[in-house]
């Protein structure tokens, strides 16, 4: 059996037969090209930002050392605010290096089929899906809309 691949050189697609080897040593290198084309954009990107990030760095280190200061002289009255895995925010609110208050701001939940328990059944054996045991997740997952 032939194997074709599309090609795209052409202004109309048209199918080229290719043995099996050269099939493999053309996605190399079209993983190549690729790869190449990805590092001179992101070198571009670089370049042009180079500038503003510096300043940004810099400006970082001034405010980190003012902190530093403070924090020695402890005069710091600081909020953090972490997100943790399951959408809840904790606030903790320092003054002088103790902390003085902290709070859980927990998410909006729905309510969700528990998909772990069995779903109960009828004497006849029919599902009984309005009787199934249900769990709370969070509304919106931070975690999934960063890295799903």
């Amino acid at each position: 059996m032939a194997e074709f691949y599309l090609s795209t050189e052409h202004p109309g697609f048209w199918m080229q037969p290719v043995s099996a080897t050269s099939s493999s040593t053309d996605k190399k290198q079209r993983n190549k090209a690729q790869q190449q084309d990805f590092k001179s954009l992101f070198q571009r990107l670089v370049e042009e930002r180079g500038e503003t990030l510096e300043e940004t760095l810099e400006q970082n280190d001034e405010t980190r050392k003012e902190l530093e200061e403070l924090q020695a002289q402890r005069q710091v009255t600081e909020i953090i605010r972490r997100v943790l895995p399951d959408g809840t925010i904790m606030v903790t609110h320092y003054e002088k290096g103790k902390v003085v208050n902290r709070f859980f701001k927990r998410p909006h939940y729905k309510e969700v089929p528990d998909e772990s328990a069995p779903v109960p059944r009828a004497n006849d054996g029919t599902r009984l899906t309005g009787q199934q045991k249900m769990k709370f997740i969070p509304k919106r997952a931070l975690l999934d809309d960063l890295f799903g």
